[in-house]
């Protein structure tokens, strides 16, 4: 999902779009967080509709449904720096009682170690890699060198976009600086087999006068969308430091977990029917040797809400 540096407050739903949510529009020009938004109403008002047509108020099981989407989504737009939007859910949340396990008002924007998470992580989506080091040491402070994989990466994730950014703007002193970055720190990263193929990739920009010169099979590194790598990597790190436990929410889990068991059954499905069609009756459907080794080869992209909210309601 692309970060907004300053995502703004996602509108608040009519009470008419809450109780039916045939009512609730879309937002007209997507937006990750409006979408949200909108999916938490149309999910949430049929627990209403259902209530409504029976002529009684929300059961129990409809208020903990309402309750979990919630909690689903804050803990989703808390974990991707959109902390104003996650603010809006949850004063909607409390307004109706609807505050998830957790039951709490706080107000997210205010807090210290979220705004600060923010705030590196913008700078990295912008290319300013000095500036979130410096901001990085300051208010967490040894975050990148805890000896282990997760800060590991986020180091060299780092450092290598501080060498592409510095070779970016080609300038005498950018040019020393990047050889300096790749002779004192590059070096603890050769040791790492996962890393290594990258680093030296990387490390081969050197032998060109600008990135226009560079071949396409070193395109990736060079374009601006790895600075969102770097910016999830280093998210990632910090929310580690800040949780106790690895990134990643249950939104999230959910999702990818139901994308791949859509596309299994799928798979089922199409080779089940050209089985009815060739010899009648229902007929147990599995997955030949190499369409298993397709599946389980198959790599799945980085997950998105928006994209996930856009295609659900297209």
């Amino acid at each position: 999902m692309p970060f907004v540096a300053d995502d703004a407050a996602a509108p608040a739903a009519s009470a008419d779009d809450a109780a039916n949510p045939a009512t609730a529009s879309p937002p007209a020009v997507f937006d990750a967080p409006a979408a949200a938004e909108y999916a938490l109403v149309t999910f949430a008002g049929r627990s209403s509709v259902r209530a409504a047509a029976a002529g009684c108020s929300p059961s129990d099981d409809d208020l903990k449904e309402r309750a979990a989407l919630h909690a689903l989504l804050l803990q989703y737009l808390q974990h991707a720096c959109f902390l104003d939007t996650a603010d809006a859910l949850r004063a909607a949340a409390c307004r109706t009682g609807d505050r998830g396990p957790a039951g709490s008002c706080a107000v997210l924007s205010d807090d210290t170690a979220d705004k600060a998470r923010k705030s590196l992580v913008a700078l990295v989506h912008i290319g300013r890699i000095d500036d979130c080091l410096l901001k990085l040491s300051a208010v967490f402070p040894g975050a990148l060198v805890a000896p282990d994989a997760l800060a590991l990466r986020a180091r060299f994730m780092l450092h290598t976009q501080l060498f592409i950014e510095l070779l970016r703007s080609p300038t005498t002193q950018n040019h020393q600086r990047a050889l300096a970055l790749a002779q004192n720190d590059f070096t603890q990263y050769a040791a790492a087999v996962s890393l290594r193929a990258d680093l030296f990739d990387i490390l081969a920009l050197l032998a060109y006068n600008s990135f226009s010169a560079c071949p396409p099979a070193l395109a990736r590194y060079i374009h601006t969308d790895r600075r969102a790598d770097a910016a999830d990597a280093l998210n990632s790190l910090l929310l580690r430091l800040q949780t106790g436990v690895d990134s990643g929410t249950a939104l999230e889990r959910i999702v990818k977990q139901a994308t791949v068991v859509r596309e299994v059954l799928s798979d089922f499905g199409a080779a089940g029917s050209a089985k009815n069609e060739s010899g009648g009756g229902a007929k147990r459907v599995t997955l030949s040797s190499s369409a298993a080794s397709t599946k389980a080869a198959k790599t799945f992209g980085r997950w998105e809400l928006g994209l996930f909210v856009q295609e659900s309601f297209a």
